[in-house]
């Protein structure tokens, strides 16, 4: 299941997994520089999280959806490469 994400939630670039009980993640949101505890990483955090749940729903309602969600984000420009 983990090792889905990065197909429906845009802001998981890629998963490792490690053993039976954790795995490595690259995630990446709309500022393409690390933060660390300042007002900017709230906020990138909190557009991370929407673009998860927003490409969950749309996953879970049939999975086209979710690269057409994608493919939108993709196309506007709001979602980081």
């Amino acid at each position: 299941m983990v090792d889905d994400w990065p197909l429906w939630w845009p802001g998981v670039r890629r998963v490792r997994r490690v053993d039976d009980q954790s795995g490595a993640f690259l995630l990446r949101s709309l500022l393409p520089f690390d933060l660390d505890h300042r007002p900017l990483f709230r906020a990138n955090r909190y557009l991370l999280t929407y673009r998860g749940h927003r490409g969950l729903k749309a996953w879970l309602d049939g999975g086209q959806e979710a690269r057409r969600v994608r493919e939108e984000e993709r196309r506007s420009g709001t979602r980081s490469e």
